[in-house]
């Protein structure tokens, strides 16, 4: 692999944001081979840093939604579980 390669190989991207990222992350190696994977690779982790970040929010988000919408739906009491939990005597003994 050399740089006209990765050069040649960037311009079958279909994104031009991405195609452009990967050009400039090029462009950026002064002609060093390892210093353009290593910008290709700080640029894909910051972007997949991104994306996780997004993806958790979100996800705890709907979670939090979901949990409130069946606790209201099956009207759970916690005072009231726990009370009957820790008053009632086990089946099977007496």
């Amino acid at each position: 692999m050399t740089l006209d390669g990765l050069r040649h190989a960037a311009s079958f991207i279909q994104n031009p944001s991405v195609q452009r990222a990967v050009l400039s992350a090029v462009d950026r190696a002064n002609g060093n081979l390892q210093h353009a994977q290593a910008n290709i690779e700080t640029w894909f982790n910051s972007g997949m840093d991104r994306v996780s970040g997004w993806y958790r929010r979100r996800s705890q988000l709907i979670i939090l939604w979901v949990s409130l919408v069946l606790t209201l739906a099956i009207n759970a009491n916690t005072l009231t579980i726990v009370h009957h939990l820790a008053s009632d005597r086990p089946r099977g003994r007496r």
